[in-house]
């Protein structure tokens, strides 16, 4: 989180070396001038992923609310949520002022995103439904959650794409396997997003910071999602592909989340550092709320089996 936003490659790779951290950027002291939160605590990302989580809880214990987001109520429980973020002093992006104005206004869904914002915060919300939804009930369900911040095809296709994807990892299958049904005619992602994914899939990475300066440092869609997936496809180690992620700079942490989410998947928790688990400040609440849907969620014939390991 501590060198989250630094669009310089540079100036953060001067800090790095400063306080000779070059092999070591996790868990950073806090240099965005745009937050500052505490050493181990979440970026804006990670605290939305953290709201959807307690919300996805609290409906998988209601029998008769568990299989489609209701997309007022989220809307609604993401105003308060933001409300309290704000009055904390968190960072809010520009689709969260959206939807906490929009509902204060009295919109209700789908009125309650921002029309054209189509930024990484689209996928960071897929490990949550992965969590919760598989098959068409996830695909449906991850569009309605994007489409209440973010009310767009764009925002909304990126989304589906990534929670498409993370849910075969999570079946099985690896990260590269994924990306390769993702292309195939009968994956239920749009011929946008394929047409995306297959350009990315064809970069030859050399040096990853020297790819994300050229594809593109933002958090704008879609080099975001395919830095993400080309992260996770050319460093198929979870310590390396993050390190290397977060040196390349730029909105590294919604990358981090894709792509750590998709490699954790795939190799399981014990691939997680020990060490990174123990400093994560929310890590041991975001294990409660996943063992209590999986609890909520046994009680069905179906069950998607996810765990921290991939979020």
């Amino acid at each position: 989180m501590g060198l989250h936003w630094v669009y310089d490659q540079d100036e953060l790779g001067s800090k790095l070396k400063e306080t000779e951290r070059i092999n070591e950027p996790e868990f950073f002291p806090p240099v965005d001038s745009f937050y500052k939160h505490p050493q181990g605590e979440f970026t804006p990302y990670g605290h939305e992923l953290m709201a959807h989580l307690n919300f996805l809880a609290e409906m998988a214990k209601q029998a008769d609310k568990r299989d489609n987001i209701d997309g007022d109520a989220l809307a609604k429980y993401l105003s308060v949520y933001f409300k309290t973020q704000a009055h904390k002093g968190h960072y809010l992006n520009k689709a969260s002022k959206a939807v906490l104005q929009n509902v204060q206004e009295g919109k209700q869904y789908p009125e309650t995103g921002h029309p054209s914002d189509a930024e990484a915060g689209a996928f960071a919300k897929a490990p949550a439904l992965v969590a919760v939804f598989t098959g068409p009930q996830l695909i449906s369900n991850m569009e309605t959650t994007v489409k209440v911040v973010m009310k767009n095809e764009a925002a909304a296709q990126a989304g589906v794409a990534a929670a498409a994807i993370l849910e075969k990892v999570v079946s099985g299958m690896s990260v590269k396997e994924a990306i390769r049904w993702s292309l195939q005619e009968s994956s239920p992602l749009s011929q946008t997003c394929k047409l995306q994914i297959e350009e990315a899939m064809a970069v030859q990475v050399a040096n990853f910071s020297t790819t994300v300066q050229n594809m593109g440092l933002s958090c704008g869609l879609p080099e975001s999602l395919q830095l993400a997936l080309l992260g996770a496809v050319t460093y198929q180690d979870y310590s390396r592909a993050i390190r290397i992620n977060i040196v390349a700079g730029g909105d590294n942490a919604s990358r981090s989340i894709l792509l750590g989410s998709l490699l954790a998947a795939q190799f399981g928790l014990g691939a997680i550092p020990e060490g990174w688990r123990a400093k994560t400040t929310h890590y041991v609440e975001a294990e409660r709320l996943i063992d209590e849907i999986l609890a909520a969620k046994a009680q069905k014939a179906t069950v998607p089996v996810v765990t921290m390991a991939a979020l």
